[in-house]
């Protein structure tokens, strides 16, 4: 979660409660953290309590409300086993969480996936991490989707064997009648459904213009499971008709439920195009405005699809007084002349700041193109500087600068981008053009691969 920033001076809270408890002869530390994400969630929370060895980390990905996943991370930095309980609000009555990362502290991560139900009952999640496997706890009362996943997971490596679009239908019509029919006789609408989405998800990959997403959608009643599968078909669905999608017919053909659900993923899909014409959308946008999740969500959106004036961004950017690690003074047009580069990312960050210490050494792990430099910007008051000079080294931050928030400049540069949230990352290009004004962050799937395609942006 992003670290709320003032524009002119920061504060972050963080809480954290230390338990003891004990197993055996071992001590085991129970640390308590509470988050506070976003509004407009359900009233109820989950509990997520994870159990781990020493100097190891665990992330899950967990659906946020708005069509993507926020990262929520179990991070033992002791030496010995500990428990991390966190709770979180309740976005969705049924949803899947997955695990996509874990592994020991400095060292290298397992990125392989495992998926975790939780229906409108469930409280709280128990999980054991050893030997860089997890086991959940309470399987009785969950959903057991892990092999159903690995099962169309390993169909969609196997498309790559050269096979044709009608042999691969067919082999995906018998796996989802396979599981239709184990399901139906169980009784399962869960696990029905599930196979539905997983179904329609490698069916627009074979058939991109499928109809049979169109009847999905026209027949949904209630909320659907939501996870990540279920934001990749509707994602790819707008993608695929945003421009030929009849949409007046959409207003009176399908439910509500699923008109928010278009809505919200149109939205997903138009602000990663922001660095493109918005004019193409047009027809798009103006029925996304005409939706529920347009008016709940109307400030961000609008944010998103009204871009922040680029000729403005660079005069301000130019001219911004920056603090170099030798602790003299520069701008940033002469920090870049001096460290000639097609791209750069922005890294807004602070010292007190863990999201954005995490962010930093995350990028840091990473082999980034060659035609990219990240520029560090710390926020912290210029009477920090020393231990934003200490961090910067610490972090191994190769470019960094200090926002000289002394000057007026530099409260107005904020100001004008907004920066009410950190860590921030802004995309530009070598004239200083917005690529993109809120990038992704450095934990997001698609990070990466977002920079080595920059240059098809």
């Amino acid at each position: 979660m992003n670290c709320i920033k003032s524009f002119f001076f920061l504060v972050c809270i963080f809480t954290c409660i230390s338990l003891v408890s004990c197993r055996g002869n071992n001590k085991i530390t129970v640390e308590s953290n509470k988050d506070t994400l976003e509004e407009n969630f359900h009233k109820d929370s989950i509990v997520f309590r994870v159990e781990l060895e020493k100097k190891k980390q665990f992330f899950l990905n967990v659906p946020n409300g708005k069509g993507n996943m926020y990262s929520l991370r179990f991070i033992n930095k002791t030496l010995k086993d500990t428990i991390i309980v966190r709770k979180t609000p309740r976005f969705h009555k049924k949803l899947i969480v997955s695990r996509y990362s874990v592994g020991r502290l400095n060292g290298k991560s397992i990125n392989n996936r495992q998926y975790f139900f939780i229906n409108e009952n469930t409280k709280q999640l128990n999980l054991v991490l050893r030997k860089d496997k997890v086991k959940l706890i309470d399987s009785t009362s969950m959903l057991d989707v892990d092999s159903i996943i690995s099962s169309y997971f390993i169909f969609k490596e196997n498309q790559k064997g050269g096979l044709k679009a009608v042999q691969l239908k067919n082999k995906l019509d018998s796996l989802y009648d396979n599981y239709n029919k184990k399901y139906s006789y169980a009784e399962n609408k869960q696990l029905l459904q599930l196979n539905e989405l997983l179904y329609l998800e490698r069916l627009q990959e074979i058939d991109p213009k499928t109809d049979l997403i169109d009847r999905f959608l026209k027949q949904l009643k209630q909320e659907p499971i939501e996870c990540d599968i279920l934001h990749y078909v509707l994602y790819d669905y707008i993608k695929n008709r945003i421009l030929t999608l009849d949409y007046s017919s959409l207003n009176e053909s399908y439910p509500n439920i699923s008109k928010n659900l278009l809505a919200r993923d149109m939205f997903n899909y138009i602000k990663i195009q922001k660095y493109k014409n918005y004019k193409r959308f047009a027809n798009g946008i103006n029925w996304l405005k005409t939706t529920e999740f347009y008016k709940k969500n109307k400030k961000e959106i609008d944010k998103e699809i009204s871009p922040i004036d680029n000729i403005k961004f660079k005069k301000s950017l130019s001219k911004l007084t920056l603090i170099n690690k030798e602790l003299s003074q520069t701008t940033f047009y002469d920090v870049l002349k001096k460290n000639p580069s097609d791209y750069y990312l922005l890294d807004f960050w602070a010292t007190w700041c863990k999201p954005c210490l995490e962010g930093i050494n995350e990028i840091n792990k990473m082999s980034l193109p060659k035609n990219i430099k990240v520029i560090n910007l710390g926020t912290d008051k210029l009477s920090n500087k020393e231990n934003w000079k200490k961090k910067a080294i610490e972090t191994k931050q190769k470019f960094s600068y200090l926002i000289n928030l002394d000057k007026r400049e530099g409260k107005d540069f904020l100001k004008f981008i907004e920066l009410e949230l950190i860590p921030r990352y802004i995309l530009i290009d070598k004239n200083m053009n917005i690529i993109d004004e809120s990038y992704l962050a450095p934990h997001e799937p698609d990070f990466l691969t977002g920079l080595q395609n920059i240059k098809h942006l």
